[in-house]
């Protein structure tokens, strides 16, 4: 009965959060966009470049991270198959990471252009 009240509590409290989070997501894209469209001077596009380089790095770690992952997922012996689709999810990730690091670098070089311009 007592673990019953707690998964309650748990799901109960997951489900309040969730609009939260979604929310704030939200709120911070938007912010990115107004700033973005703010932009007129050039330290203005570089401190955005300076913002987009940082995200490239973050996406570039938590690539690395899902690399060392699925290296740990190789696994040995009889069980060198099982964890197939860890290595798979790991891999999706990696690439998506590196992907999104890609774009990051391409806004960076978009702002820092247009800093220039509007020296």
């Amino acid at each position: 009965m007592k673990f019953n009240l707690v998964i309650r509590s748990v799901v109960l409290g997951v489900l309040v959060s969730l609009p939260v989070t979604v929310m704030a997501e939200t709120d911070h894209m938007a912010i990115e966009k107004m700033v973005s469209e703010m932009a007129e001077k050039p330290q203005h596009h570089q401190a955005i470049a300076d913002y987009y380089k940082g995200k490239a790095e973050e996406a570039k770690q938590a690539a690395e991270q899902h690399r060392s992952m699925k290296n740990a997922y190789l696994g040995s012996g009889k069980n060198q198959g099982a964890y197939q689709g860890m290595r798979n999810h790991c891999e999706k990730l990696i690439k998506a990471y590196e992907s999104a690091a890609f774009e990051y670098e391409q806004l960076a070089k978009e702002h820092e252009s247009a800093a220039a311009k509007a020296e």
